[in-house]
């Protein structure tokens, strides 16, 4: 069984949600090492933060290998933390569902979909974006910050993913979608966002894809948000 530790100058840090959040996908996935490289899949996990100037990634150690604190990095390697936690290459798609228009992200690999796989750098630096831990009935609560821009084209629609600070999370294709999906996106003005490494079933019926972002979910491999739409005409307009 794994205890997880966040120590008040790691919680301030995170805030009260985030380390929350963080702790709860640790507890259910387990975790690598940063010192050792080690699984960790039982016993005390220490959660810890590399601050540069102006990034910061989470970490996780053992208990015996690193207690839970702030540490501050050197800027010139905060790069190379940074992008070993940005993440597999990722493909949509926009589904209809039970709570209407959804857009789905997975990873390029179809590997790591056991209960058993360690939660990744790549969920933790989502955690720490404010996007959540997904329950199994694939609710979630709104990330204020993140932005999806519809642009219709002729062949389907691409979007724009924003995240907090206006950055481009996503950019591409996301080929046909049905005129429900889109009007009722439009409507709605928001919709759920879906992100899990790998898994999900890229290419299958979409009854078996709902399944496996079920799936996802109940093992603590899926994290997403509530996040607004809308026209990215609309937007630059306002």
């Amino acid at each position: 069984m794994i205890s997880v530790y966040v120590s008040p100058e790691v919680e301030a840090a995170l805030g009260t949600e985030t380390a929350g959040n963080v702790s709860r996908a640790i507890a259910a996935s387990g975790a690598t090492c940063e010192l050792c490289q080690g699984v960790m899949t039982d016993g005390g996990v220490n959660v810890a933060i590399a601050q540069g100037l102006k990034v910061r990634s989470i970490m996780c150690a053992h208990a015996t290998c690193a207690p839970s604190e702030v540490v501050p990095y050197p800027e010139l390697l905060m790069g190379g933390l940074v992008a070993s936690a940005s993440g597999p290459p990722l493909f949509v798609d926009a589904s209809m569902s039970s709570l209407g228009p959804v857009l789905i992200f997975e990873g390029e690999a179809e590997a790591g979909t056991g209960t058993g796989d360690p939660v990744s750098p790549f969920l933790l630096r989502l955690l720490d974006q404010g996007l959540h831990m997904v329950s199994a009935d694939l609710s979630v609560p709104v990330a204020p910050q993140w932005v999806a821009a519809l642009h219709p084209l002729p062949t389907g629609l691409s979007v724009t993913i924003l995240a907090p600070g206006s950055r481009k999370f996503f950019h591409g294709d996301v080929g046909c979608t049905t005129a429900k999906w889109y009007e009722s996106a439009l409507a709605e003005r928001s919709l759920p966002l879906y992100l899990c490494e790998a898994g999900l079933g890229r290419g299958k019926h979409p009854a078996e894809r709902g399944q496996a972002v079920v799936d996802a979910a109940r093992s603590g491999r899926l994290v997403g948000a509530r996040i607004a739409c809308a026209l990215a005409t609309d937007l630059r307009q306002g």
